[in-house]
């Protein structure tokens, strides 16, 4: 469910959160909403989620031990990568297969978020 809440609009979004759906919260995964909307490249919504639960869910790790910069490098979101910087996120974090974000993003081509990630 998580994953489809994330795919839509970014009002929408602001509105659930606002009528408390818990964006720390994790599916069957351990994924957080938090987790998706890093991938889903809803910028504004990520952001907004991040403000609204602080740093609680920032590098919180799903069943893979995956952080949302995980997810977001894995898929070559720059602009949510740069915002889970901005908000202070750890880029060290290993997944339990022993690879950063950056080994993500390397892993799949993604130069631009690995460069972004090597100089932060």
């Amino acid at each position: 469910m998580y994953k489809e809440i994330a795919e839509t609009e970014t009002d929408l979004l602001r509105a659930y959160v606002r009528a408390g759906l818990n964006p720390t919260e994790t599916d069957i995964h351990e994924a957080s909403l938090i987790h998706h909307t890093a991938a889903s490249g809803m910028f504004d919504a990520l952001d907004f989620m991040l403000e609204q639960s602080g740093d609680e869910c920032l590098n919180a790790r799903d069943k893979d031990g995956s952080t949302p910069l995980h997810y977001a490098a894995s898929v070559g979101r720059m602009k949510s990568c740069e915002i889970l910087l901005k908000h202070g996120c750890k880029k060290s974090i290993r997944d339990n297969h022993g690879r950063t974000a950056c080994d993500l993003a390397m892993l799949f081509g993604y130069v631009d978020v690995v460069e972004l990630l090597r100089e932060n």
